[in-house]
């Protein structure tokens, strides 16, 4: 290896090393934040930050030990196929998820520089980056997250109890439960900006009620819970201001308003 060669190897591990550090980011960090909290609901709590740590730390390791190889440059292509099947997902959810987008953006960058170092990896690409997002997508289709629709995902049984004690007032057709936390900024940002216009467009046609997440340490937050004659909403982290307007129309069955947000036929 040249020296030239010799650099971009130093930059693809330094790479390697940002994802690896991401992944301990996402285990150790992310209560009280919605976004962190609900890309990890989404996925099945920390199961898959704690694989990918040990996953990025083995990959480390193994190019450390060996160098340029094969098993490296497959095991960074797997990587940025599973992160880029992730990253679709949390955006089709409407998630953003700091430490995920550091992992995926480290994982392509370093497949970027494992191309550079050996120009056949751009043909394995071909074998790799597709079977590793079949492998993530099957994994939540088994755990039934890609069933879902957006703003819809499985509903802890103790925040549906609690969400659930106390029936909206007769006038309301549908009802808004939003547990928070005091030092969540997400939190902020739904009492002082996002519920006010939900209370003005909706009217009385909404309950809105908020509650303390403090007996609820793994819940993200804000965790919104909608519910009336038009099903059931649950979002684990604060969704886009409009898919939120969208679900709230939904769940009190104003057909008026739904229409209005589906696109025109052509």
């Amino acid at each position: 290896m040249n020296e030239h060669d010799r650099k971009w190897w130093r930059i693809f591990l330094y790479l390697v090393s940002v994802a690896l550090l991401a992944s301990v980011w996402a285990v150790l960090t992310g209560k009280g934040c919605g976004s962190c909290e609900g890309a990890q609901a989404l996925v099945g709590g920390k199961t898959l930050a704690i694989t990918g740590a040990a996953y990025y730390a083995l990959l480390l390791v193994t190019a450390l030990a060996f160098g340029p190889c094969l098993p490296v440059f497959a095991g960074v292509q797997i990587a940025a196929g599973i992160h880029g099947s992730l990253l679709a997902l949390l955006v089709h959810r409407g998630i953003f998820c700091a430490p995920c987008i550091t992992a995926s953006v480290a994982a392509v960058a370093a497949l970027g520089v494992s191309i550079r170092l050996e120009p056949q990896n751009i043909v394995r690409t071909t074998y790799f980056l597709p079977g590793a997002a079949f492998m993530l997508q099957a994994w939540l289709l088994y755990a039934g997250e890609l069933s879902l629709p957006p703003g819809i995902s499985r509903m802890p049984e103790s925040v549906l109890a609690e969400a659930n004690e106390t029936p909206p007032s007769s006038e309301a057709r549908g009802r808004l439960v939003a547990f928070t936390r005091p030092d969540c900024g997400y939190c902020v940002d739904l009492e002082k900006y996002i519920l006010p216009k939900l209370e003005r467009e909706f009217g009385n046609r909404l309950a809105i009620e908020l509650r303390s997440a403090k007996d609820l340490p793994n819940l993200p937050t804000p965790t919104i819970v909608l519910s009336g004659p038009g099903g059931r909403r649950y979002f684990p982290g604060l969704p886009p201001e409009a898919e939120l307007r969208a679900a709230v129309a939904h769940v009190i069955g104003d057909r008026r308003e739904t229409q209005a947000l589906l696109p025109e036929p052509r």
